[in-house]
């Protein structure tokens, strides 16, 4: 296995890691708003860069800074003030909790502290300022995630820390992942890969011929070797052998391009499905969670499956939606796409676009310029053709939030908040089509005009 210690730990350096809060009410899976705070872009001023919370009020302005980089966590966020180029922390109100007087900061984590780096020497604070680890003279670590561990870099190679600066594996491997979620830690030596719990046993390992993509919520994870794709568990078990061409889903940016992105989900297998491509066909089919081939490779493409037990794929005479066993419910030779959980999907009839039932059923009557995909809020973008302006449907096809924006950028986040054009700039909305944040910038969450 190629070792890439010197890239590996710049990217564990720089990059903010964002667990998730400890708060038992579950966040939502894909927010606009990370921590409450986002991200803005104002070209025109001399402080351009502004962290907004979710009233719309500036927290934070500065002139040099890399959004990027910068993802707020918890209600609080690493950012660099102009003073000196120096780096604090500052919480949703504006508050300042970590003066700017450091090399480096990041978000405090689930277990209350935060990594900040003084010149050469990395330090873990308490929200009261207090030093509660101090790592030795040439060490570096990373920020704490949910499971409470956190990494330690020492003399070029990895090892893991606990929240009281413990050390759980020694620092000895030549790189090193941490999978909360899956309460697994991944350390590499020499050409094995070895899994080990959050106390630091080891589970299973592996030879570097696989290459390991992460650990969903379901305890699966994606493996490649010699370039065919299979799946593992947790405990390191095979359920599926790396024998296909691909697996999992990919979506398409409908209003904004067509290039696809991975989806990013709770679990691999989406209700009970995981899409798999055939290595001599490259036709797509589905397996279950026992890694059998229940629905065979006959489709050029598929969506997950959603929660009322349906897909969309690609049929020979066009679109239709499958059930979970792989029989038609309907097809047609139309445009479809963007099914979603409400049992709804978008299509095209002529020039005219509106709603299907997973039936086949008109829901809504052909009739906009463009539609998007529902959003988990129950509604969905639509391009009115008289004016060519986008507003926000419900399922009965009645608007909801009138057709004013010259663009929105995606359906609703799962936090109800999108952004939206209107002129030559940026806004964001809720549900209610209400301004959270006024279209006055000229960049968001790094969408740009």
């Amino acid at each position: 296995m190629k070792k890439r210690i010197a890239a590996a730990f710049l990217a564990l350096l720089f990059i903010v890691l964002t667990p998730l809060g400890c708060s038992k009410k579950k966040k939502p899976e894909n927010p606009l708003f990370k921590g409450g705070m986002i991200w803005a872009e104002d070209s025109s001023l001399d402080k351009p860069y502004l962290l907004v919370n979710e009233k719309g009020e500036v927290v934070f302005q500065t002139s040099d800074v890399s959004p990027t980089l910068l993802e707020p966590s918890n209600g609080t966020a690493a950012v660099c003030a102009e003073k000196n180029g120096k780096w604090g922390i500052v919480d949703s109100s504006g508050k300042c909790i970590v003066p700017f007087e450091y090399t480096r900061t990041y978000p405090f984590s689930d277990n209350g502290l935060a990594c900040v780096i003084d010149g050469r020497t990395y330090l873990y604070l308490n929200r009261n300022g207090e030093t509660v680890i101090r790592l030795e003279s040439g060490e570096a670590g990373g920020s704490f995630q949910k499971n409470g561990l956190a990494f330690r870099y020492s003399s070029g190679l990895y090892g893991v820390m606990d929240s009281k600066g413990k050390t759980v594996l020694p620092c000895e491997y030549e790189d090193l992942r941490i999978y909360p979620n899956a309460g697994l830690i991944r350390a590499v030596k020499g050409d094995t890969q070895y899994f080990f719990n959050d106390n630091g046993k080891k589970v299973f390992e592996l030879s570097d011929e696989f290459e390991v993509y992460g650990f969903y919520d379901d305890g699966y994870s994606v493996i490649m070797k010699d370039s065919r794709f299979g799946v593992v568990d947790s405990k390191g078990r095979t359920l599926v052998e790396p024998v296909y061409a691909s697996v999992g889903y990919y979506e398409y940016l409908m209003l904004t391009g067509g290039r696809p992105r991975p989806t990013v989900k709770d679990a691999l297998f989406q209700n009970g499905r995981l899409a798999f491509q055939d290595t001599s066909t490259m036709k797509w089919g589905y397996l279950d969670e026992k890694g059998n081939e229940v629905i065979p490779a006959q489709y050029s493409s598929v969506e997950a499956f959603t929660s009322n037990g349906h897909a969309l794929v690609s049929l020979k005479g066009g679109r239709g939606i499958i059930d979970a066993n792989g029989r038609v419910v309907f097809e047609s030779d139309k445009l479809i796409r963007g099914y979603s959980d409400n049992g709804l999907a978008a299509y095209k009839d002529g020039t005219k676009w509106g709603y299907i039932d997973s039936r086949g059923n008109i829901a809504i009557r052909p009739q906009f310029k463009g539609a998007l995909k529902f959003a988990k809020n129950g509604l969905a973008a639509v391009c009115d053709p008289a004016t060519g302006k986008y507003g926000f449907i419900d399922k009965t096809g009645k608007y909801v939030i009138s057709p004013e924006f010259d663009l929105v950028y995606s359906s609703f986040f799962d936090d109800g908040y999108v952004i939206v054009k209107v002129g030559d700039k940026l806004g964001v909305i809720d549900s209610k089509g209400n301004y959270v944040i006024e279209p006055k910038y000229t960049s968001i969450a790094g969408h740009m005009l």
